[in-house]
């Protein structure tokens, strides 16, 4: 449970010096995981200990190899793990060499990449839906301990271990990072043309650009800098001002002369049939497309990012980059915000959906706002006061040290309605209420039948004993937790 951690208020840290890396996304550092799954179209076979022992040792030094565990089943038996021995990581309480495990090739499944998560493959946008059709199969492979390395270290290391891993499969097509969402072409890293620090920046640092226009709360959770292009090309630095990931609007704010507000309708009104037009920045690189279709069905329930909506339904066509750009009717009035393609972003075989998008309807949208520009957020959402981790296959449980599938209590809020309530880090929810749950999803969902101050009783299981802890629900406020 190493990984686990309660949350508590954060205490200033003293000033040091900083590595290059150290201003970067603690997701995408050096410091943070490194996972990847290398995409091929046929299932390989795993090579022998002897030959990976071989080309690990050209790449990353010297390296030991484990015994193999006949204990492990599943998709983890005939994990492969080795101890780089020339890469040594210290501890408060001891040192040890640093570790990375190979698994055997599993069937890949593109499914679960929805279309946010494809809009952000910005380096292999011409090959992706390729790539995530025609490759069946994958091989999952990640590094432990190497956290503790310096980070210029880390980042070397992992770039030499990938090389590694793409000779031992010559037949992987693409390289994607669970970390960062980051696609590139295999025979990239194998040209050897990129060198040095420089590999992890461009295999696996994944930068984000949008075109800001007000706009959606996923297009800039977690940016540290949001700038808002205007139609004449002119940039402006934008000051957030609350975001609600429950209706997915984010609020900002610009100090700019002589802009143009748009008028807002009445999305109450719409019938199905009625005239849309959407305007966006597909791919993030062509501000200002318009495109056109009709209002095909109202109140349609979605559940986005995690998140049951109730959305404007429109054939209109909507890309990948559209996020957050306005949908009018025919007199021009704003209806709605973009925000997703499709209720998955594909299909079950992968392929992408056509005809199909959502926008959040604009008097949900004037709700909304006025709530985050009068208080920061929107009042009276019900939260537990913890922060949830999904653990949904063997690569995760894995990687979190579990030993079931589920949805785990991540970190809890000091002084929060679950730490009052004996929720503690670590524990696996499997109940709120009457209703099983399994998922971060899952477990939003159930809490939007409550009401603040509502007592709801979470099933939870913790060493192996089955707990039922009533949790008295608290106001969300942005500082605390689901």
């Amino acid at each position: 449970m190493g990984l686990f951690k309660k949350k508590k208020k954060p205490e200033p840290a003293p000033e040091e010096k900083k590595s290059p890396l150290d201003e970067m996304d603690p997701s995408i550092r050096p410091g943070g995981v490194f996972m990847v799954q290398l995409l091929m179209k046929e299932k390989c076979e795993m090579p022998s200990l002897e030959h990976m022992t071989e080309v690990l040792e050209r790449h990353i030094g010297r390296v030991e190899a484990a015994q193999p565990d006949d204990k492990l089943s599943g998709s983890m038996k005939g994990l492969a793990l080795f101890a780089a021995m020339d890469h040594i990581a210290k501890f408060s309480n001891g040192q040890g060499p640093v570790q990375v495990s190979v698994m055997p090739c599993d069937t890949f499944h593109p499914e679960n990449i929805d279309e946010m998560k494809r809009s952000q493959m910005w380096d292999c946008l011409e090959d992706r839906d390729r790539i995530l059709s025609e490759c069946k199969y994958c091989v999952f492979a990640n590094d432990m301990l190497t956290g503790a390395l310096d980070p210029l270290e880390r980042a070397d290391f992992d770039m030499d271990y990938l090389e590694a891993l793409l000779e031992l499969f010559p037949t992987c097509e693409a390289v994607y990072s669970l970390n960062t969402g980051k696609l590139i072409l295999a025979d990239l890293v194998r040209s050897r043309e990129v060198t040095g620090l420089d590999r992890y920046i461009r295999y696996i640092v994944n930068a984000r650009f949008f075109n800001i226009s007000g706009t959606n709360d996923h297009v800039v959770d977690g940016a540290s800098t949001i700038t808002v292009r205007t139609k004449d090309g002119e940039s402006y630095e934008a000051t957030l001002l609350g975001t609600d990931s429950k209706t997915d609007i984010a609020v900002l704010r610009i100090e700019a002369d002589g802009l143009t507000p748009a008028i807002l309708g009445d999305s109450d009104a719409l019938s199905v049939g009625e005239y849309a037009m959407a305007i966006g920045n597909p791919l993030g690189q062509l501000g200002g497309t318009v495109t056109d279709g009709i209002v095909s069905a109202l109140s349609r329930e979605v559940n986005v990012n995690g998140e049951n909506m109730t959305l404007l339904q429109t054939n209109a066509a909507i890309n990948p980059g559209n996020s957050g750009g306005g949908l009018f009717n025919e007199k021009g009035e704003l209806i709605g915000i973009v925000n997703a393609k499709s209720s998955n972003g594909a299909s079950s075989s992968g392929a992408s959906i056509e005809g199909l998008g959502f926008a959040i309807p604009v008097n949900t949208v004037k709700n909304s706002v006025q709530e985050l520009l009068d208080y920061g957020y929107v009042r009276g959402r019900p939260a537990l006061g913890i922060t949830l981790l999904n653990v949904q296959n063997a690569q995760d449980a894995f990687q979190y040290r579990v030993s079931r599938l589920g949805v785990y209590v991540q970190s809890v809020t000091e002084g929060g309605a679950s730490e009052k309530a004996g929720v503690q880090v670590g524990d696996c929810i499997i109940a709120l209420g009457d209703v099983a749950v399994s998922t971060h999803a899952e477990v939003k969902s159930q809490l939007n039948n409550y009401a603040v101050g509502d007592t709801v009783q979470l099933q939870v299981i913790r060493d192996g004993r089955t707990l039922t802890l009533d949790v008295t629900l608290e106001e969300f406020k942005p500082d605390a937790e689901s």
